[in-house]
């Protein structure tokens, strides 16, 4: 990882999020969430559409201000910070959708991931990016509204790593892309986790290759995390088999099981929540 001015935490959480609720107007979303990222931890999130994974995100973010609760990074509150200044202290965010700039180049929406820091800084981060992401290198001039899915999700991924991140939050890497174009992210993925020690959290409507990758893993239902563990455990859980790797829907709030669906494939995936 290029040297950065954030001081060592040792072995205290990079991330801490503690009872939060948050939500859109007098829209609850999330209920209580508490959860913890540890240096050099992949953390996957999972639940169903509407469970809040990208409402967390975004309260993470500084995008959206908790109702109640606290999210500390690197042991401080981040209440009252502004998303910019949180991306300063290290919370990289790749956001659903990507929301590239469409007009502007493929080179200035990743410079923009870096417009604080030095010249000699900028341009040593481009150069993680673009050997990282070789393909982008010949796309730098077109307009990003020009490229493929894929191809805007490796901008927007670029675009977090200008920022030299100490975390960073994916929301939804995978959607719309093919197999191929996903398998070559996630490579890129884990070579930045295993040689960088990038500490990741990732919600992922491809929960196979989420707890692939992933050291722990929790899972929302209704804006509670009311399931955790390590990402083998939560793998075999019977809940999490018929909720995302078989047939049903997790139901986890006062323990009530899994409830079957009429229909759906073997490995049926649930797809991103709006919230």
């Amino acid at each position: 990882m290029i040297a950065s001015a954030t001081p060592s935490i040792g072995t205290s959480p990079i991330l801490a999020v503690e009872n939060v609720h948050a939500g859109y107007g007098d829209v609850t979303v999330l209920r209580g969430v508490t959860l913890e990222v540890g240096p050099e931890e992949v953390i996957a999130v999972l639940g169903a559409n509407g469970a809040g994974k990208t409402t967390l995100l975004r309260a993470i973010a500084g995008i959206l201000t908790p109702n109640q609760g606290e999210i500390r990074i690197f042991g401080e509150s981040t209440r009252g910070v502004a998303a910019h200044e949180l991306t300063r202290r290290g919370i990289g965010h790749v956001p659903s959708g990507r929301e590239l700039f469409p007009e502007l180049s493929v080179e200035d929406n990743i410079m923009l991931g870096a417009l604080s820091a030095s010249r000699d800084r900028r341009q040593a981060l481009r150069r993680r990016v673009l050997s990282l992401f070789p393909a982008v290198a010949d796309l730098l001039s077109r307009p990003a509204g020009r490229l493929s899915g894929g191809e805007q999700q490796m901008v927007a991924i670029g675009r977090a790593l200008m920022t030299d991140p100490r975390i960073l939050l994916l929301d939804e890497p995978s959607t719309g892309l093919a197999p191929k174009v996903v398998s070559m992210l996630f490579e890129s993925l884990g070579w930045l986790i295993r040689e960088e020690g990038l500490t990741v959290l990732l919600v992922e409507q491809n929960a196979k290759l989420a707890l692939t990758i992933a050291d722990r893993a929790y899972v929302l239902e209704q804006g509670r995390c009311d399931l955790s563990g390590r990402a083998a455990d939560i793998a075999g859980d019977p809940r999490v088999i018929a909720a995302y790797l078989g047939y049903g829907r997790i139901v986890l709030a006062g323990g009530a099981g899994i409830e079957p669906v009429a229909e759906g494939p073997p490995g049926f995936e649930p797809g991103t929540d709006g919230l």
